[in-house]
């Protein structure tokens, strides 16, 4: 048993510091330049990726698990929610780093009715959008060609109702310099929102 727990302390000793050394010297990807996107969407050749594989049929109702009190942990109860329990349907909308995603169309074909305005930095991906909602004649929608970073250098202030964000922060807090980059959106975000504005996201990070 000495000897287990020794070896048990010693293994400790040595994997901690190896897994900081290996996360301190593995690049992250640049997921916060433009040129990685492009390359991404000119691979793809037009066909819309779609973040965690989540669709706006997949949240006009919705079922999740909420944690139970302590003591609980393995049981967790059911719950549902709705997509327009946190987007009016009449809502102006500003979609972040919106890719070459069909959320905007989405949103617009299951009747939400406010103008919706798609930003990515990369021109490819809203090209992309953008000639997919003119085929379909979709109305009452914009592009932005804009870092998200930079949002309220593009839009007027307190100018929309809701901010969603399918993936945006997720890529953004996996990039280099995250928390400097977390902080731009949330700065440009909060200057764009509407007093009583909400930030909606849909994240695959805890």
């Amino acid at each position: 048993d000495d000897w287990v727990a020794w070896g048990q302390r010693g293994m400790v000793k040595f994997i901690q510091p190896f897994w900081q050394w290996l996360r301190i010297r593995t690049p992250r990807p640049p997921y916060d330049q433009q040129y990685y996107w492009d390359k991404v969407y000119l691979d793809t050749r037009g066909r819309n990726l779609e973040w965690g594989e989540i669709s706006v049929p997949d949240l006009v109702r919705y079922k999740y698990g909420a944690p139970l009190p302590e003591g609980e942990f393995l049981m967790r109860s059911k719950k549902e929610g709705s997509l327009e329990e946190h987007i009016k349907r009449d809502d102006s909308v500003v979609v972040l780093g919106c890719g070459n995603s069909s959320l905007s169309e989405d949103l617009r074909e299951a009747g939400w009715r406010g103008k919706i305005t798609s930003v990515d930095f990369s021109p490819f991906s809203v090209e992309s959008i953008k000639a997919r909602a003119e085929v379909k004649g979709l109305p009452d929608m914009e592009w932005l060609t804009a870092d998200v970073r930079e949002l309220h250098a593009h839009m007027p202030p307190s100018s929309v109702d809701v901010a969603l964000d399918k993936g945006c922060l997720d890529a953004i807090y996996c990039s280099p310099k995250s928390d400097d980059n977390v902080n731009a959106v949330k700065g440009a975000v909060l200057r764009v929102l509407k007093p009583g504005g909400r930030w909606v996201c849909l994240m695959n990070a805890g």
